[in-house]
């Protein structure tokens, strides 16, 4: 079976985090699976979500801020994690957009206190992985 752009970049990123950062807990959900009706209609039933990014990694972020009134620094959580939606620039150098239920899913993360970006390429990709995990 032939790897399409997306997948070969799809690889290229989760071999990064992988080798770059091992204790990192990192996963790809497989959503972009051909399926059967009936399969689908039980994936779905099993929790499978339509629009779900590409990387999710499961990584909080801690910040500091100052206590108004004490002057004290207080650590709180920057973000709950990092998602990665990922879409390969294709043979035209067109960078396809998200779809309405990657970008739904998205805004719900960010609800849920996740940073989140879309990305075209591995260098994007990498540069947001390492800003993220080293701050």
């Amino acid at each position: 079976m032939a790897m399409s752009r997306e997948d070969k970049l799809q690889i290229e990123v989760m071999n990064y985090i992988r080798t770059k950062y091992p204790s990192v807990l990192a996963i790809h959900v497989a959503n972009e699976r051909f399926t059967s009706a009936m399969r689908g209609s039980k994936l779905k039933q099993m929790g499978v979500t339509s629009g779900c990014s590409d990387i999710l990694i499961f990584q909080a972020k801690m910040t500091q801020i100052t206590d108004g009134v004490h002057g004290v620094a207080i650590d709180v959580v920057g973000h709950c994690g990092l998602s990665i939606e990922l879409k390969a620039i294709n043979g035209k150098g067109v960078r396809p957009k998200p779809t309405a239920s990657q970008i739904e899913f998205m805004d719900r993360l960010k609800d849920c206190g996740w940073k989140v970006a879309v990305h075209w390429t591995f260098e994007e990709a990498k540069n947001e992985i390492d800003k993220y995990l080293r701050e």
